[in-house]
């Protein structure tokens, strides 16, 4: 009798100490890297060609809404929508974009080009037209670190080339800018905060 209970104590015990079994994938909630911050208060900050002259985008409002967010940057000198399909400027200055800059498509990483075109209003400049596409992810290094980030490439009607590198959460974290003079810059993130 007393070994049936110490068979039966053990037993249980192992039973008991086992390890739980794993959540299988498709049960896994699956959460969405977005590649801007959403956070009220986030702030990044940049250099500008190696120079603390980059200056700075501090998100000043969020709003959500149909599978989107809408985050504005500086009080309003940008909007930006950001979703699981992508980034997007609604508006930049006094010009606003219908529809909007389609800049990061995220189904389009590996390499598929999208055309990038709007119509501006609110401002003298020409309606924006370009060929865009996202590479990735790959890791870039900047002076906050090191990020597995988006690489876009983009080629605007003009003749100015830009390359951005965006990071889940972060937003941009470089970017390299060629004018079709031979002008250009560099903009990489030198201080992160991800806000409330």
């Amino acid at each position: 009798m007393l070994r049936v209970l110490f068979t039966l104590f053990g037993a249980l015990v192992c039973f008991t100490v086992a390890p739980a079994a794993p959540v299988p994938k498709h049960l896994t909630p699956k959460t969405e890297a977005r590649y801007f911050p959403t956070r009220l208060g986030a702030e990044s900050r940049y250099l500008l060609d190696e120079k603390d002259q980059g200056g700075f985008d501090r998100v000043t409002a969020v709003e959500e809404g149909d599978g989107e967010t809408r985050a504005t940057v500086n009080d309003g000198q940008a909007v930006w929508l950001v979703s699981k399909k992508g980034l997007f400027i609604a508006r930049q200055g006094t010009a606003t974009y219908h529809p909007p800059l389609a800049i990061l498509k995220m189904d389009h990483v590996g390499g598929t080009a999208w055309d990038v075109t709007s119509e501006t209003k609110g401002s003298d400049n020409k309606h924006p037209h370009g060929k865009f596409a996202a590479h990735g992810p790959e890791e870039v290094k900047v002076p906050t670190g090191t990020y597995r980030a988006i690489r876009v490439e983009g080629a605007w009607d003009g003749g100015t080339k830009v390359t951005f590198w965006f990071a889940p959460e972060v937003g941009l974290v470089k970017r390299v800018v060629k004018h079709a003079n031979g002008g250009g810059f560099t903009q990489e993130l030198r201080a992160f905060a991800p806000g409330k």
